[in-house]
């Protein structure tokens, strides 16, 4: 009986090892600086969370989602061929990869929506040194200064 038991474990494992996963969409190709930009354009408008009636959504399903969807933007810009391309340009795509990047490493690890009531501080009496602000903040925040 438990051989009988362990073959049949055995066979689930192998089954479930052939069957085929769904597959993954072909990502296009492409050398053209210009679709890296335009790449780059939908990706500040994905990276922004969704607003429901005028308010980012960060519930847990909005992130979830936001989530399951980085890995097709990281295939698309893994797709981009930069040979001779120039170095600028190549350093331009890697910043937008270290932005994914980093847009990964908040949704393993800091989910700051979820983890630091600081993070929907919106209001700003002060200017800051960086354009864009460092550190994580709520998407529409206000600037008093």
């Amino acid at each position: 009986m438990r051989i009988q038991g362990a073959m049949v474990f055995a066979a689930a494992v192998l089954l479930g090892g052939c069957a085929s996963a769904p597959a993954v969409p072909e990502v296009p190709r492409s050398s053209r600086y210009e679709d890296l930009v335009s790449l780059f354009a939908g990706w500040r408008t994905f990276q922004r969370p969704k607003l429901v009636d005028g308010v980012p959504d960060y519930t847990a399903p909005s992130m979830s989602a936001q989530h399951g969807e980085l890995a097709g933007w990281q295939r698309r810009l893994a797709a981009f061929e930069v040979t001779g391309w120039p170095v600028a340009h190549q350093i331009d795509l890697e910043i937008v990869r270290a932005e994914m990047n980093a847009l990964g490493f908040d949704h393993r690890v800091l989910q700051p929506w979820a983890r630091n009531p600081a993070f929907y501080a919106t209001v700003f009496d002060e200017q800051s040194d960086q354009p864009a602000r460092e550190g994580h903040q709520a998407v529409g925040s206000v600037e008093l200064w």
